[in-house]
């Protein structure tokens, strides 16, 4: 179906939408019964676009981030602009008439700053909408959001990520709009009703390519913005895997078409942003928040630390240096925080002096990285934290592939690093109780022995205003995906920290310390046979599931990905033993039989 003479490439004639709609009897009554079509279900149209355009991990990253500290961010609403900082509530609710660069509200500030916390707080505040209901005015408004995720699979840090997503949350919101936004797809699932079958080959929307996209994307917002103000928020665009240039480029040009859109946008400082966005409204982050992190070094810092280790007055000035160190870079701040907390609990009986502590803190976040494994990590720590850090490095790629994780579940690490004990007990069921005292566990082990590299974090479901309740594809209605609770898992605290463990010489003495080596991931209690050994464990003891599918149960989603552990273990020449593996297929006969 092309568009009509005239009309550029995204601006389709409504009529073609509304042929699209009623396309069934058209074609009905020229072909008679040759073609046996039933009528156009909108409902089931709707779920199957919606389920084309999402993809697993649509929602992860924002669920990832963890939430602003009690109080922090407030004075984004509350206090008056200072220099170099353009008043957000009065961009969201004004009209701008005076050009495409006013309706970009650009977020900038160095790495570790709190940008994509501050974005996550910005979404969920009930004020973010009630003052772009007043830019609405009369008009719905409809909103989108996305976070890029370096650290995340290619579809949460690409181009065609970014458009699947957006086009996805309007939609949700305005499936009306779907003959308008992509008519040839109507058509096809008017025609072949078979093709609406989720993420089946022929679906017309499996894989979009980035120039169909595109094509939608501007569809979209020139139907949308006729009756709708459009509000897009994209978090990390120096996180984008692309041509930053082309992404740019598709907010400039979208901005400039129609002033019923805005964009709230956020990055490092990077060359080709502080050009584009010169003259948008903007705020430096790392100037803005000294208070907030005041204010979480005043109940942190105050909550470990007894008379004995500083007075009241000594505790305030303190605070005020270590604030001053971080140059703005709120990340800086929990580290040495956490390397306080560490020092304080482990010399009880002789508390250190924690201005030595302060004064040996490098500025520079790198280097901090190197302080912390060189210098705060306790040698009698070290062979646990190599292990660790090896385990966690080896299962990023396997359980973002398959769970959607930045690295494995926390009662996964436990089992991990209780493989090897002669007295581990596999046989025990796991309650949820247990699996608490078990995450509680990895959680201080996580702070003594990493000083607070990994962490241990839980994805949580958007429960502010901007929350979005996503339609659920068909396969979701039948395997009742992502039914199981929410676990803990174990991620950096920050992608530079990812960086940082890339660096050859850094990582080469971490895995030495581990007493094996190069060896380590591919010995014979190396890493791959711990975290099969792990998930192992786990389908033994985890509760028998009567849904028989790795993406509807965690019980055969452990399974699966254990047998992914063994595959890169026989890759790396160490195959997992016979006992190993007869172990993993005796616990899924049992799991088989209760759902049979």
């Amino acid at each position: 179906m092309k568009p009509r003479e005239g009309l550029e490439p995204g601006q389709y004639d409504t009529r073609l939408a509304k042929r699209a709609i009623h396309f069934t009897n058209v074609t009905a009554r020229r072909t008679g019964p040759r073609i046996q079509l039933r009528p156009l279900d909108q409902e089931r149209l709707t779920t199957s676009v919606l389920d084309g355009l999402s993809f697993r991990h649509i929602r992860d990253r924002f669920e990832d981030i963890q939430e602003a500290y009690k109080s922090t961010f407030n004075w984004i609403f509350e206090q008056a602009p200072q220099q170099g900082w353009a008043d957000f509530p009065r961009w969201l609710e004004g009209e701008v008439d005076s050009g495409g660069s006013q309706r970009v509200y650009w977020v900038n500030g160095k790495a570790g700053s709190g940008k994509s916390t501050l974005l996550e707080f910005i979404w969920e505040d009930t004020r973010t909408w009630l003052c772009l209901n007043k830019w609405a005015a009369a008009e719905s408004l409809v909103s989108a959001s996305f976070f890029f995720w370096a650290l995340g699979t290619r579809q949460q840090k690409t181009h065609q990520g970014l458009l699947r997503s957006l086009i996805h949350d309007v939609l949700e919101q305005r499936p009306s709009l779907i003959p308008a936004v992509m008519p040839e797809v109507v058509t096809q699932m008017v025609t072949s009703p078979q093709d609406i079958i989720p993420n089946g080959p022929n679906h017309p929307i499996h894989t979009p390519s980035l120039s169909q996209l595109k094509v939608w994307f501007k569809r979209l917002v020139n139907q949308a913005s006729e009756t709708c103000r459009l509000f897009f928020q994209i978090d990390g665009i120096d996180e984008f895997e692309g041509d930053w240039t082309d992404l740019i480029s598709l907010i400039n040009n979208t901005c400039s078409s129609s002033k019923h859109v805005k964009f709230l946008i956020s990055s490092r400082p990077i060359p080709l942003c502080v050009e584009t966005f010169a003259s948008s409204p903007s705020l430096q982050l790392h100037c803005l928040t000294r208070a907030d992190m005041i204010s979480y070094c005043d109940f942190t810092i105050g909550k470990h630390l007894s008379r004995r280790h500083l007075s009241h007055l000594d505790r305030a000035r303190f605070t005020q240096e270590l604030v001053d160190k971080s140059s703005g870079v709120f990340l800086w701040v929990i580290l040495v925080v956490k390397s306080i907390q560490n020092a304080v609990q482990s010399q009880a009986d002789d508390p250190p002096s924690l201005r030595a502590i302060l004064d040996e803190m490098p500025t520079d976040l790198t280097e901090l990285y190197t302080h912390i494994v060189k210098r705060t990590i306790p040698v009698e720590f070290r062979f646990e934290a190599s292990r660790i850090l090896q385990i966690f490095q080896q299962s990023q790629q396997i359980e973002r592939d398959i769970r959607g994780l930045p690295g494995l579940l926390g009662v996964q690490l436990f089992l991990a690093l209780e493989s090897d004990a002669p007295d581990s007990n596999t046989t025990h069921p796991l309650t949820r109780q247990q699996e608490k005292k078990m995450a509680k566990h990895v959680k201080s082990l996580l702070l003594t022995r990493c000083s607070g590299l990994l962490e241990l974090q839980t994805r949580r479901e958007s429960s502010g205003p901007g929350r979005r309740k996503r339609v659920k594809s068909l396969a979701e209605h039948v395997l009742s995906v992502g039914s199981n609770p929410a676990r803990p898992h174990v991620g950096y605290i920050h992608r530079t920290v990812a960086d940082f463990m890339q660096d050859k010489k850094v990582w080469s003495e971490i895995k030495s310390w581990s007493n094996v080596g190069e060896n380590y991931s591919s010995g014979n209690n190396g890493t791959y046979r711990s975290l099969f050994k792990s998930c192992v464990a786990m389908v033994q003891r985890l509760p028998t599931s009567e849904v028989v599918h790795p993406r509807g149960s965690l019980v055969w989603e452990t399974a699966y990905t254990g047998l992914r552990y063994a595959q890169l273990a026989e890759q790396k020449g160490r195959s997992i033993p016979v006992e190993d593996m007869e172990a993993l297929d005796g616990a899924l006969s049992r799991h088989w039989n209760k759902a049979q």
